[in-house]
């Protein structure tokens, strides 16, 4: 009885994980084409933008060669957990802009894009990280013994590599380094992280009809 629960468990954590970094590799997508569209991409802006992309894609093939015959049924299960989130992600974004605009800054729409997907992306890097401390403290993958093997076996759903190359990218060419730009930002950032959490939304994702 307890295995079967310890891999209940283990199963909806491996889903949360998914769910939030789908989220972020979303956010990705959308600021790198509007980025492309923007004066800033060249030179070495276009070099890390172009590997921040090239890490989600590698990440999104990874997934769908080990989901494989399951990849409809996995992104519907995405596609319903998103959506208890879209209008507090929209929000988010929504503010950031804001904030940027009452500072005069140029290209506040690209600016905002990407501080707003490096928040997603900074998300889904502390689910990943609180998950797998998870496993190892409740011992639910028993052959995994030790933090660091649990980490090194889910280490395919981790995206803080993703997360420290947005901060290079903002910290050598972007003057506004910190996302949260204001009071409601950090308000639906924190609503935002909340809901990632939320058990009883993963579980509803994940056993979808």
């Amino acid at each position: 009885m307890k295995t079967e629960y310890n891999e209940n468990l283990m199963t909806a954590i491996t889903y949360n994980i998914l769910f939030a970094n789908d989220i972020a590799c979303g956010a990705v997508v959308q600021f790198v084409s509007d980025i492309r569209k923007s004066p800033s991409y060249r030179h070495d802006v276009k070099r890390r933008v172009n590997g921040i992309e090239t890490f989600r894609r590698r990440y999104e093939q990874s997934i769908k060669h080990i989901v494989g015959d399951k990849m409809e049924y996995y992104m519907e299960a995405c596609d319903e957990f998103t959506t208890g989130l879209e209008h507090d992600i929209r929000i988010f974004y929504i503010t950031i802009k804001q904030a940027l605009d009452n500072q005069r800054y140029d290209d506040s729409e690209t600016i905002a894009r990407m501080q707003w997907s490096r928040a997603m992306v900074q998300a889904a890097a502390q689910v990943w990280i609180d998950r797998t401390e998870e496993v190892a403290d409740l011992n639910l993958f028993p052959p995994l013994r030790t933090l660091r093997q649990v980490r090194e076996r889910l280490s395919y759903l981790n995206l803080n590599p993703l997360r420290k190359q947005y901060a290079q990218l903002i910290e050598n060419h972007f003057a506004q380094s910190d996302f949260i730009t204001c009071p409601e930002g950090q308000k639906a950032f924190d609503i935002i992280c909340r809901k990632l959490y939320d058990a009883k939304s993963v579980l509803a994702a994940a056993i979808h009809d």
